[in-house]
């Protein structure tokens, strides 16, 4: 994003957004494994989690509880929600689950003077399997940028039918000494997993409402 269309109105509503939705918990739980099979991480991911939702309930326990009262929120309790969930070391805890506080994210967009037409979120269960269900979301896209749609048969040829990131599902975990596919089966069964259920539960419904208020496009 160039510097004009991040501060100025006119580039700044040119800009559009196109966001995967994902399931928030198997986005936690994926990078997590994503970075434990590199290398890059080793404790547990029931430690990881719960210092996560630790971290983001020191920031506010009211907003924690009921992430729903962050739609009545003033721009200077927002900001300042905002500014303790960023600051460090509170946000090198909780990366492992703000990537899927949607609605958080929207709200702290809009408040900035982005409007809602310049967003369109993708569900995961919506992107193509087949060269058939391309043409929809190639539709869906140029609709957005404003762009005409692609030839036809462009959707037989050059088309990728796969945007998932493949984590082995047997690579041992050392911190578990266990396989991928096996920790993230015993930490649905925790009960940090139920927590963390929970806490996505809440935000989630922080999410439809943020975007049926807002008519936010979801494909």
């Amino acid at each position: 994003i160039s510097p004009q269309a991040r501060t100025t109105p006119a580039g700044r509503g040119a800009l559009r957004f196109v966001i995967g939705l994902r399931d928030p918990f198997d986005l936690a739980f994926s990078l997590w494994a994503f970075l434990s099979t590199l290398g890059q991480e080793g404790r547990r991911v029931e430690l990881r989690m719960e210092r996560a939702l630790a971290a983001i309930e020191r920031c506010s326990r009211p907003l924690f509880s009921d992430p729903l009262l962050l739609l009545r929120a003033s721009p200077p309790e927002l900001e300042a929600y905002r500014l303790c969930l960023d600051a460090r070391p509170t946000s090198r805890q909780l990366f492992w689950v703000f990537g899927g506080l949607y609605g958080l994210h929207l709200l702290g967009w809009l408040r900035r003077g982005f409007s809602p037409s310049q967003f369109l979120f993708v569900r995961m269960a919506s992107l193509p399997r087949a060269a058939a269900d391309v043409p929809a979301i190639q539709k869906e896209f140029a609709t957005f940028l404003g762009l005409s749609p692609p030839p036809a048969d462009s959707a037989q040829s050059g088309v990728c039918l796969s945007a998932t990131m493949i984590t082995s599902k047997q690579v041992i975990v050392r911190a578990h000494n266990a396989s991928v596919r096996d920790v993230k089966s015993a930490f649905r069964a925790s009960p940090t997993a139920r927590n963390l259920s929970a806490f996505f539960a809440r935000h989630e419904a922080l999410r439809t409402a943020i975007f049926e208020r807002e008519r936010v496009r979801v494909y």
